[in-house]
């Protein structure tokens, strides 16, 4: 019997909607200087989704708090309109993190 299992990619680490915000934020290029807010992620993502497709801003808060644990986005506390907010920025290209991401990954999957 032949191995038929899939390679490791981006489309095996993430969600649909998860690679549309990897992708939105690259395009971006937030900075330290020039970090983005959850709400324009999420507002932005919202639009590049499928017609009837949407995704909630808690979704993409906790899927922007576990990139950054995982290193491939830095961010800070900003105070403003509504409060506290945090605003992120990227440490690393996307590239390379994919990459780290898939071996993780694959050991994981041993």
């Amino acid at each position: 019997m032949a191995n038929s299992k899939k390679p490791l990619d981006i489309t095996t680490a993430f969600k649909p909607w998860q690679q549309i915000v990897l992708k939105l934020i690259e395009e971006n290029k937030p900075t330290e200087v020039n970090p983005i807010r959850n709400r324009d992620v999420w507002i932005n993502a919202n639009k590049l989704l499928p017609e009837g497709e949407g995704i909630s801003r808690t979704s993409v808060i906790f899927f922007l708090q576990d990139l950054r644990e995982d290193g491939w986005l830095d961010s800070r506390q900003q105070t403003g309109r509504g409060g506290h907010h945090d605003v992120f920025w990227v440490t690393c290209p996307l590239s390379e993190f994919i990459d780290m991401k898939i071996r993780s990954l694959s050991g994981e999957l041993g």
